[in-house]
């Protein structure tokens, strides 16, 4: 069978994607992941074959080089023009927004400043926009998940504008991510299903294969033995700073049902940030993209690791107290930068005294 002379709307997606998050990911890079793309999804209809017929059908008959190099080309020119800027009201003449979801919008941005989170940006608005009709739907599940008998008006309208900014940010970066692939029409329809049936489950566990996918690469150029100059290393931080991402909104859904946004923080914090919110057995894995044979001092990291009393301990707030304990965390980790290096010897203390002074502060943000 001859090689294809056009790639797939999913392939040219997937490499949209790669090239959006790994801005300097050199071609033959990109013709290793679509390969490993291939053969992944061809394991997955196909798993009687062995892993080197797998290889030989895809390298034989799918794998079209020509095509990916010329692609390319495109994406670049695409990648090129893309500007997203974070919304404000003076982007109502080019991106109008409706009367009603606008001042929930506005209440949208101004959480965000109070969440340390990045804006929204104007392609974000815009599914924001769209998405207003869905928050009636999360009126009762708003309810059970605030965990009070007499809810606040204020606390229902920010739980659910932060859900419909969630999910905004998440078919804004989808839609992007088409864009730069040049899909006329995208298929969204995955992202709907989540959407529907408000699966948060699946959707966070789509979101971390596509984390430990984004690691794999990462590892492929550690092991190659290739210590990176300054061009390398960025794109290696470039890699890991979008799964790291990724990862941090998945957890964020799982605690909050939705996420408090991107940090407005360096990398180097939101490393921070995430290893604070996390299990062990995931810092344990990650632990491998920062340490030898990289050998770079800016990205050897110790790894603070959320100790079980905190875990158990920050598992029993109700929903204000788990947003404003991320919120808190995420300020500890502008004040605290030094723990990235060095765990802290009173960490878990520390940890303990923050969520305790937000269970008796029972302050609101």
């Amino acid at each position: 069978m001859a090689r294809p002379e056009k790639l797939t709307d999913d392939q040219k997606l997937f490499i949209a994607e790669l090239k959006q998050n790994n801005p300097a990911i050199t071609t033959r890079e990109v013709i290793g992941a679509v390969k490993n793309y291939l053969i992944n999804k061809m394991k997955e209809a196909s798993p009687h074959f062995t892993a080197q017929e797998l290889e030989k059908i895809v390298v034989d008959e799918q794998l079209s080089k020509t095509a990916i190099i010329k692609y390319l080309t495109e994406v670049n020119v695409n990648l090129s023009v893309i500007i997203d800027t974070p919304w404000n009201t003076a982007a109502l003449d080019t991106e109008p927004i409706t009367t009603e979801a606008l001042p929930w919008l506005i209440l949208t941005q101004e959480n965000r400043k109070l969440w340390l989170s990045k804006m929204l940006t104007q392609r974000e608005a815009k599914w924001f926009n769209r998405f207003f009709g869905f928050k009636s739907l999360f009126s009762s599940q708003a309810l059970n998940d605030l965990g009070i008998v007499a809810p606040d008006a204020n606390l229902i309208n920010t739980y659910q504008a932060a859900i419909v900014a969630t999910w905004a940010q998440i078919y804004g970066q989808r839609e992007k991510a088409a864009t730069v692939a040049g899909i006329e029409k995208p298929d969204f329809s995955d992202l709907d299903s989540y959407l529907a049936c408000y699966d948060t489950d699946n959707l966070a566990r789509a979101e971390v294969k596509r984390f430990w996918d984004d690691v794999q690469l990462i590892l492929a150029r550690i092991e190659s033995g290739i210590i990176p100059d300054r061009k390398r290393k960025i794109e290696i931080e470039n890699r890991i700073e979008s799964g790291v991402l990724s990862f941090i909104r998945s957890e964020e859904m799982l605690y909050l049902n939705h996420s408090l946004g991107t940090p407005d923080m360096s990398l180097e914090l939101i490393l921070l940030y995430f290893q604070t919110m996390v299990p062990d057995y995931v810092a344990d894995r990650f632990r491998e993209l920062t340490y030898h044979p990289l050998n770079e001092p800016e990205l050897s990291i110790y790894y603070a690791v959320l100790p079980d009393s905190v875990i158990e301990m920050r598992n029993n707030l109700t929903y204000i107290q788990r947003v404003n304990y991320l919120v808190s965390l995420r300020q500890w980790c502008k004040e605290h930068p030094e723990a990235l290096k060095v765990r802290p010897e009173n960490f878990e203390v520390e940890m303990l005294s923050l969520i305790n002074d937000i269970k008796m502060e029972g302050k609101t943000r």
